[in-house]
């Protein structure tokens, strides 16, 4: 009896003890495999760049080929709604001849598809290249990419308009990556008046008393400065601005009609009660080549002896070729203002944009105050961009030769075959015409329907 008792003893602590050892091995198999997923996920976390949208937003279409005395009237009070110009720039604008040499697709916020295909379209093709000098600089890795596409109206009305719709229809967009775990930082890139329309969206923010998103970046090229809306340039809404502009610009300067001003500025300047934020940097585009037609053997020895001189007329040998308007965001084949010549050619300077931001990071010339001006020279024949100040100078490199290299297959696969001034304006001159008929019928029928009234 007793023996018996000592048995089933001994089994019941048997039992006891392998019950134990199963449960604390299970539990130290789930702290292994918690640690292990920890440490993966951290391990990803630590390998992760800096993930970007970043929205191009184009400028005007030309007013060139509608004006007149009527309309130049009608600019002046912004009241172009229902005219002729209003008209057939609405109609042309669908058009993808005028969108196959720059970065504007339809009329609102939409994604750029850069997945691998046979043709490109000009967005396409430029997001691309963009992404690649991105990668280049080792910052960023799977950004995205958006055109926002507004009329292109030379009105301060339109322009207001189509921030108002940028601002809603971003931040429909934040949400919707939100939901999908993607928290990307914010760069607006704005040519022309696209820049005064990503400037303005700060007005409209500010409007909105709800939280809402910040720029983390506003890169404006081109802009018009206007005294209507320079001051958004101080706004919280932008983290940092960059200012980029050209000497040989004459056209940014030019708008006297959508302004309170009689023409606009390439610079931000301090007035009274208004002074410019240490957060935007401004820049003056600059480019210089030696001189086209100089031997091969001499081309080597003028790179050699001006290679570490900032002024550009430090030798005869040397050339002053800064971008024009056109030259900054348009690829080369544009029928107007982009010489064939361009030593860019066919790249817009745009391109190459993140190559001079990481130099002015790396100079630490950040910020240089209303008065005083950052020049960065570009010289694709030194490989080099001369970044300088009047306290500083530093040297950039810049493969452009390499580089053109890498672009010249997606730069083809955009070109369209048929483009040319001609066609351009033969295809505005035929929806003149055909608006400026129907009109004219429309009138006609309005004023046979009135008498049958009277």
């Amino acid at each position: 009896m007793k023996h018996g008792i000592i048995k089933t003893r001994i089994f019941f602590i048997y039992v006891l003890f392998f019950a134990f050892f199963r449960v604390q091995t299970r539990i130290d198999e789930q702290s292994s495999f918690v640690k292990t997923s920890a440490d993966k996920m951290a391990d990803k976390l630590a390998d992760k760049k800096e993930q970007w949208i970043t929205i191009f937003v184009h400028g005007i279409m030309s007013i060139q080929p509608y004006l007149s005395t009527g309309l130049i009237c009608k600019l002046f009070n912004d009241s172009i709604r229902n005219t002729l110009y209003a008209d057939v720039v609405s109609t042309i604008r669908k058009n993808t001849l005028f969108s196959c040499n720059q970065l504007m697709q339809g009329v609102g916020l939409h994604k750029i598809d850069i997945k691998k295909q046979e043709k490109y379209t000009a967005s396409q093709a430029l997001a691309i290249l963009y992404n690649q000098v991105l990668k280049e600089q080792n910052t960023h890795e799977n950004d995205m990419f958006y055109t926002f596409g507004w009329s292109g109206l030379l009105s301060k009305k339109a322009r207001r308009k189509a921030a108002k719709q940028l601002f809603f229809e971003l931040e429909q967009e934040i949400k919707r990556l939100a939901k999908i775990g993607y928290y990307p930082k914010i760069r607006l890139i704005g040519y022309s008046h696209g820049a005064n329309v990503c400037l303005n969206v700060a007005a409209v923010k500010n409007k909105h008393e709800k939280k809402h998103f910040l720029i983390d970046e506003l890169i404006l090229l081109g802009c018009p400065i206007q005294v209507d809306n320079d001051f958004l340039v101080n706004d919280p809404f932008f983290k940092k601005v960059y200012n980029f502009y050209s000497r040989k610009d004459r056209i940014q300067k030019r708008d006297c009609f959508s302004s309170k001003a009689f023409f606009s500025d390439r610079r931000f300047c301090n007035r009274s009660g208004y002074g410019i934020s240490k957060k935007v940097t401004q820049v003056q585009i600059k480019i210089t080549r030696i001189k086209p037609g100089i031997s091969h053997a001499r081309k080597k020895n003028v790179i050699y002896l001006t290679q570490d001189k900032p002024n550009a007329h430090s030798s005869r040998a040397l050339q002053d070729e800064s971008p024009g308007h056109m030259e900054l965001w348009f690829f080369g084949w544009t029928p107007r203002h982009y010489r064939k010549t361009f030593i860019l050619y066919p790249y817009p300077v745009l391109l190459f944009l993140p190559i001079i931001i990481q130099g002015l990071k790396k100079s630490g010339m950040q910020y240089n105050g209303a008065g005083q001006e950052i020049i960065v020279d570009i010289r694709p024949d030194h490989e080099m961009i001369i970044i300088k100040s009047d306290q500083k100078q530093y040297i950039q490199p810049f493969q452009f030769h390499r580089l053109a290299k890498k672009f010249a297959s997606i730069a083809e696969k955009a070109q369209p075959e048929k483009y040319s001034k001609e066609i351009v304006e033969n295809h505005i001159y035929y929806h003149k015409k055909k608006i400026k008929n129907e009109r004219l019928q429309r009138g006609i029928r309005d004023s046979k329907a009135k008498r049958m009234r009277k």
